[in-house]
């Protein structure tokens, strides 16, 4: 579900993939991207106030 425009040009493409998974998995939180062309991209974090431990 991640898209990259740098393959072939040293990026990984790994970027979006490790910050989803830490924020949803480790954070237990969730991420919302809202991209619109010529105006830029928003990304929206939201954490819960405390972590429960694993």
């Amino acid at each position: 579900p991640f898209f990259t425009t740098t393959r072939g040009r040293g990026g990984t493409g790994l970027g979006l993939h490790i910050v989803f998974n830490l924020i949803t998995q480790k954070l237990k939180g969730s991420i919302h991207c809202d991209s619109q062309k010529g105006k830029g991209t928003t990304f929206m974090i939201s954490l819960p106030h405390t972590v429960e431990p694993d």
